[in-house]
């Protein structure tokens, strides 16, 4: 239902334009529907983003845009990144690191669709079991 959930992204970025957290699910979200030039210009819209390089409209252009805010961007969401330009190795690094920091993120995420390509994997299973959640 990724169309109802922009509709609500907008409604919320509407009535607060400097709402950050709906900016990056946003443009998660954009992502996620391979809108990558829209994905990259929703993220530039956040405060910690100041001037920044330009980003191919791409997979691996959002990847290495996530990556050059690392240190602002927790590591399931640089999870997400990493599955969306199909390196899903990269992308269960990051899931089983946010378990490790306790990143409070995991659990508001785990069930994001740009995780489908992870499920196949044997890390998978363990990280949800850790989780206490349902494969």
């Amino acid at each position: 239902r990724f169309p109802e959930a922009r509709e609500q992204f907008d409604q919320i970025l509407e009535r607060d334009p400097t709402f950050e957290p709906a900016s990056f699910y946003r443009s998660q979200l954009d992502a996620t529907m391979g809108r990558w030039a829209d994905a990259i210009n929703e993220f530039r819209t956040i405060r910690i983003v100041k001037v920044t390089p330009v980003f191919s409209p791409d997979a691996q252009g959002y990847l290495n845009m996530m990556i050059s805010f690392g240190e602002y961007v927790p590591p399931t969401n640089l999870g997400v990144a990493y599955a969306l330009a199909g390196d899903p190795k990269k992308a269960m690094d990051q899931l089983e690191a946010a378990y490790e920091q306790q990143d409070s993120e995991l659990m508001a995420c785990i069930r994001f669709p740009a995780f489908d390509s992870l499920k196949s994997d044997p890390r998978w299973a363990v990280l949800l079991q850790k989780l206490g959640l349902p494969l």
